[in-house]
């Protein structure tokens, strides 16, 4: 697993999904349904951990962190 996979996996709450190769899916449950992460928290783990190779999609029930070269919205 890449750097910012074991930096999401230890997050509180956070879950990984294992069936994407090219992208990392991440979310917590919330009241049963899936929320992705919050912006600013996306934005002080790649700043943090100097992860500027990457850039982060949103979505309400999820975030996908993503290299910044890759051209598709939703990876798998």
């Amino acid at each position: 697993m890449n750097v910012c996979g074991k930096v999401l996996k230890n997050l509180p709450g956070v879950f990984i999904d294992p069936n994407y190769k090219y992208s990392i899916r991440a979310y917590r449950f919330i009241s049963n349904r899936t929320k992705g992460l919050d912006v600013k928290e996306a934005e002080k783990i790649l700043k943090v951990f100097e992860l500027d190779k990457l850039r982060f999609i949103t979505r309400q029930n999820d975030k996908y962190f993503v290299g910044k070269k890759m051209k598709k919205k939703n990876p798998t």
